[in-house]
């Protein structure tokens, strides 16, 4: 994952981005939340949301789902081979989050529909395109809480199930789960104007 910017602090962004795990500290995405960013998604679906990969990179926890891929580099005139080592960022996810999100709906998009009903961001319309803005540092905040909680709910059920249990006998959905538990470590909530307000 390699990104690019334009503006006057873009060499600042993308220079010394890691190899592994390219969207967690120190990458681009941690350096848009140290900076007080924001993200605008203009039209964009809530499970395109980019910036939840360092949040999923603030999470630890035995299920979390590791990698190991090699990319070309091209070393003068020549191309060798650089093994990077990377939490999961494909559409399978980071987290087993299967266990707790209902099936057809996607985990991002649930991560950021609930920030969203608890004020760390806002929807409007632009043109004809449903558009999400969020403040970056309340947006990893709350989502790195959520992620835990799933990784967290997706143990105790895979737990539980060896039992011939169900997480579904304990809890009651993904929604209560991110909620309950995410919404108590949500710092700063998004002020008018688009700034961050209370604690960070």
């Amino acid at each position: 994952m390699r990104m690019v910017a334009v503006g006057a602090r873009a060499g600042w962004l993308t220079q010394d981005q890691p190899w592994d795990q390219p969207a967690g500290p120190g990458s681009p995405l941690a350096k848009l939340v140290e900076a007080d960013g924001q993200v605008l998604m203009l039209g964009a679906p809530l499970d395109t949301l980019t910036l939840l990969h360092y949040a999923e990179s603030l999470v630890d926890g035995p299920g979390k789902r590791m990698v190991t891929y090699a990319v070309p580099i091209r070393d003068g005139e020549k191309v060798t081979w650089r093994e990077v080592r990377d939490y999961d960022t494909s559409s399978r996810g980071a987290f087993p989050y299967e266990h707790v999100i209902p099936r057809g709906d996607e985990a991002f998009a649930v991560i950021g529909r609930l920030p969203l009903a608890a004020g760390a961001g806002v929807t409007g319309q632009v043109g004809d395109a449903e558009s999400h803005l969020f403040a970056a540092r309340p947006l990893v905040n709350f989502a790195s809480a959520g992620c835990d909680s799933i990784s967290t709910a997706a143990r105790q059920q895979i737990h539980r199930s060896a039992e011939r249990r169900t997480v579904r006998d304990h809890i009651q959905g993904p929604a209560w789960i991110l909620t309950k538990l995410a919404v108590s470590c949500l710092s700063p909530r998004v002020a008018p104007g688009g700034h961050s307000r209370g604690p960070k």
